[in-house]
């Protein structure tokens, strides 16, 4: 009579396999989403520099605005542009470069003279 307890080595050989290919799965998984956290968290960080900018631009007078055309924040990775388009009308770009292999994120508006 035989013994027939246990598992034999071909079993464990199939067990063991699909548990390897599970763990390589469930890695590479993890690696993805901590990739997508890292750049989104860059993002958000990005958004919260173009939004302060922004904010500080809406303090200064209106009849200095278009002095703030070239100039340069965030150690110098972004940039005001502003233009006149109308007397009382000025167009203001705030952008700012928040990866070295990604595009700028860019935020307008208009600013009038009689807000």
């Amino acid at each position: 009579m035989l013994n027939n307890k246990g598992f034999t080595l071909v079993e464990l050989l199939v067990v063991s396999t699909i548990f390897l290919v599970s763990v390589i799965a469930f890695t590479a998984g993890a690696r993805v989403c901590l990739s997508s956290v890292k750049a989104a968290s860059q993002l958000n960080k990005t958004v919260y520099v173009l939004q302060g900018e922004m904010e500080r631009i809406k303090t200064i007078p209106f009849a200095q605005l278009i002095k703030l055309n070239g100039q340069t924040f965030a150690a110098s990775q972004g940039k005001v542009a502003t233009s006149s388009l109308l007397p009382d009308l000025v167009s203001i770009k705030v952008e700012l470069k928040y990866s070295p292999n990604k595009n700028l994120l860019e935020i307008y508006t208009l600013r009038s003279k009689y807000e």
